[in-house]
């Protein structure tokens, strides 16, 4: 029972993030033209990648960029801040290696209020790791040797305190959605991606890659398909930020489901959950926090996102060795603002983006 406990309410948590109207807006143009030009939407070649290197320890040069704060934010009474996480669990890299972080989301819940204030912070976002240097926040693991390394890198550049934290792995991801029957998803524009990572089908090598196809409109997703919906970047003209807005829009499905499923699935989904879901969470303290969370009304769910259309980033080429790669360069004046503004006994009046 422990386990589905700590997945219910990480479930709870993203779902209550909503979707967005931008993202059901996106014109994805050029996934419509791909879709309508496809034959077969899997090839019976699949193309292979060669794998990068390790990433050195050391950037050539760091990109100038603002200071964070310096000073540490004190969270007002009846807040607690947690880190929810989630990463690749693709074994592309040493086992000495930890894996990169994936998904970051800073919660803060007024428990006073009965507010929740929800930051998604970009992966690629360009900061100091704590004892190291300047790199993007996803690789904050391959410095620090574990996950929590993420932790001290949000709490050092961003000025918070976090009290909790979960970290959710891709396994099991297929076997719940499977176990629930699937999930019912409005695919609003179709999607295509020939580049999609194979790495998860043990009858291929680890950097194999596919393609696949979700055609638009109502679909029912198994797990396999859920997985392909939720992990997609380049079929998504805005990258992660679509991304993001795809994992919430499933994991609202999965919560509902989970709402009126029968009791009798529960032992199933304990076992497809084991590994997969580490937090510092003791039980008491889950089920209070979940039932307390469950009772938040949507309209006092605060969402924010560090992306370039509200001028939290700038998109801009950082070197790595003898190359370059994109990253988000923070506007950290305009952040230290929110993250002000969101601990604040104030916050539940509305920051501005």
């Amino acid at each position: 029972m422990r386990h589905i406990v700590y997945w219910s309410f990480l479930l709870t948590i993203a779902a209550l993030l909503g979707g967005s109207a931008a993202y059901f807006a996106w014109p994805w143009a050029q996934a419509a033209s791909d879709a309508a030009t496809m034959t077969h939407p899997l090839p019976t070649e699949l193309p292979t990648y060669t794998p990068a290197p390790s990433r050195p320890r050391a950037l050539t040069t760091a990109v100038p960029t603002a200071t964070p704060t310096s000073v540490h934010l004190v969270s007002p009474s009846g807040r607690e801040n947690f880190l929810i996480l989630a990463s690749d669990n693709d074994s592309k890299k040493p086992t000495s290696v930890a894996p990169d972080t994936q998904v970051i989301i800073f919660v803060s819940y007024d428990t006073v209020r009965q507010q929740i204030y929800i930051v998604s912070i970009p992966r690629d976002l360009y900061v100091q790791i704590p004892g190291y240097i300047y790199d993007k926040i996803d690789t904050a693991p391959e410095y620090g040797g574990s996950f929590k390394a993420v932790i001290s890198t949000v709490e050092t550049d961003f000025g918070v305190s976090i009290d909790h934290y979960a970290w959710v792995g891709l396994d099991g991801f297929i076997k719940v959605i499977d176990t629930l029957g699937g999930v019912d998803i409005d695919v609003a524009h179709p999607m295509v991606e020939s580049d999609f990572p194979d790495d998860l089908n043990p009858l291929t090598c680890k950097y194999c890659v596919r393609r696949f196809y979700i055609p638009s409109g109502p679909q029912h997703l198994d797990g396999t398909t859920a997985l392909e919906y939720v992990r997609a970047r380049h079929a998504d003209l805005i990258g992660d930020f679509g991304r993001s807005q795809r994992q919430q829009q499933v994991l609202l499905q999965i919560k509902q489901k989970m709402q009126h499923m029968d009791f009798s699935i529960f032992p199933s989904l304990i076992e497809d959950m084991k590994g997969s879901v580490t937090t510092d969470l003791g039980l008491p303290e889950m089920l209070g926090l979940a039932k307390s969370v469950l009772g938040v009304s949507e309209s006092s769910i605060h969402s924010y996102y560090l992306d370039i259309p509200d001028g939290y980033t700038s998109d801009e080429n950082i070197p790595v060795g003898n190359g370059v790669e994109d990253a988000l360069i923070p506007n950290w004046p305009k952040i230290d603002s929110l993250f002000q503004c969101i601990l604040s006994d104030s916050a539940y009046k509305g920051c501005p983006n």
